[in-house]
């Protein structure tokens, strides 16, 4: 009896096959790994104002306002929130985080929430870095430039070495 068809598979195609395969499988988990995790966006804006805020707010007063948004699938706590600005070495805490009615589990459903303080306390053009503290105890910092200026550069120079 001839067979009509033959079916060989040589070592170098089934290597190749597992290559292949294995290869899709850790990019789908490496995918999944990523796309699970906690990643915060952080916007800042100046020169915003409250009309019919019912107290929450002072109306026809300048606010600086800080927005986070989770991009990822986990859920993330939010503990604080705070701003760092060129002429301190301190940091300054948003008393926003405090308030009843803040957002501070930023979920799937609320993946927002937004921090005020009045631009009369900061210097907006002052500010450096913000940065945002989560439950896990992690920082995520928003640098307000990508590149330092020279005053940057003085002011951080001068903090470490006030250190010494």
């Amino acid at each position: 009896m001839n067979n009509i068809f033959t079916i060989e598979i040589s070592a170098n195609v089934v290597a190749w096959y597992g290559a292949i395969v294995a290869t899709a499988g850790f990019i789908f988990s490496a995918y999944s790994i990523w796309r699970d995790s906690v990643r915060l966006k952080i916007t800042i804006e100046k020169d915003l104002r409250f009309y019919n805020t019912h107290g929450l707010y002072k109306e026809n007063v300048d606010y600086v306002r800080v927005t986070v948004v989770n991009r990822g699938r986990r859920p993330v706590k939010i503990t604080q929130a705070e701003i760092l600005t060129l002429n301190s070495t301190k940091r300054l805490l948003l008393t926003d985080n405090f308030a009843k009615h803040r957002v501070q589990v930023l979920t799937e459903d609320e993946p927002k929430t937004q921090f005020f303080i009045e631009s009369s306390m900061v210097n907006f053009d002052k500010i450096y870095c913000v940065i945002i503290g989560d439950g896990a105890n992690r920082l995520y910092k928003k640098y307000t430039k990508i590149f330092p200026t020279v005053l940057k550069i003085y002011y951080k120079f001068r903090k470490n070495h006030d250190k010494k």
